[in-house]
């Protein structure tokens, strides 16, 4: 099958170009961080001994990484529940456009938008709590790629649902990323759950890469940094990640046949 980069860049353009006036995805995709970084930075430090502690950072660190992983979900979600409020959805496939496209196109929305996402929360924690991601150095680049691989594979998870059952169905869009920090060890360690939960979160991508994070924080003062655990962190987290996004790319292809046979245009309704 031979993409067509004009139909990809095209697609994604038009999500895009919406930004500067669209005030509810300025508002979901700035607000919505700002106050998440504001809320448990504030709490973490109030918890501890009242100033920035490697807690603290490490939290500060993983929420910054969350918010790629919530937003390139969001990013695919929201961008297929677009055409189906515009009952646009039977019009956009009807053109030359190909199922692989349009996929690519929202992945490369995501990236985008979550490129000025990251820097604004730096940019935040920094000018607030006196923290700068940018301590962890290169690391910084695996993480976020590795956070967006997770995002993307759960925005294309919520496409399943979306593509069997239309817009009726439309609030999974935020919950299943939510739910999936459960067991993604953002905000607390997984050691806290019970043991057949801390199970499902190893198995899972987001443990791996937050643990990482956690490790590059810790170690951040030392001369010598564990690189091998870190390494292998990522590896998992690599390997997870590609393993779940093949998985939900067959499953999307697999519910994109059936409401072809069922008819797009009830997608709308």
């Amino acid at each position: 099958m031979i993409l067509s980069w004009r139909r990809i860049w095209g697609t994604t353009f038009r999500h895009l170009i919406q930004f500067p006036t669209d005030f509810n995805k300025l508002s979901s995709t700035f607000y919505w961080p700002f106050m998440d970084i504001l809320v448990f930075g504030y709490l973490s430090i109030g918890m501890s001994t009242g100033s920035p502690t490697i807690k603290t950072m490490a939290l500060l660190s993983n929420i910054i990484l969350w918010q790629v992983v919530n937003r390139a979900n969001l990013c695919v979600s929201l961008d297929l529940l677009e055409e189906f409020w515009a009952s646009n959805i039977l019009n956009l496939f009807a053109t030359p456009l190909k199922l692989g496209e349009w996929v690519l196109a929202t992945f490369l929305d995501g990236a985008i938008v979550n490129v000025f996402l990251i820097i604004f929360c730096i940019v935040c924690t920094w000018a607030i709590f006196g923290f700068n991601l940018l301590v962890l150095g290169w690391w910084i680049i695996p993480l976020f790629l590795l956070s967006l691989m997770s995002g993307l594979a759960i925005g294309i998870f919520c496409t399943c649902f979306l593509l069997m059952s239309g817009s009726s169905v439309q609030s999974l869009a935020w919950m299943v990323s939510w739910g999936f920090s459960l067991f993604s060890g953002v905000f607390y360690p997984i050691e806290v759950l019970p043991a057949w939960l801390q199970v499902i979160a190893k198995s899972l991508p987001f443990h791996h890469t937050f643990d990482a994070v956690a490790l590059l924080i810790e170690r951040q003062g030392n001369t010598i940094i564990a690189t091998r655990e870190i390494w292998e962190r990522l590896f998992y987290s690599f390997a997870t990640n590609c393993l779940f996004l093949g998985i939900v790319l067959l499953c999307f292809a697999a519910a994109f046949s059936y409401s072809k046979r069922k008819g797009l245009a009830r997608l709308c309704d």
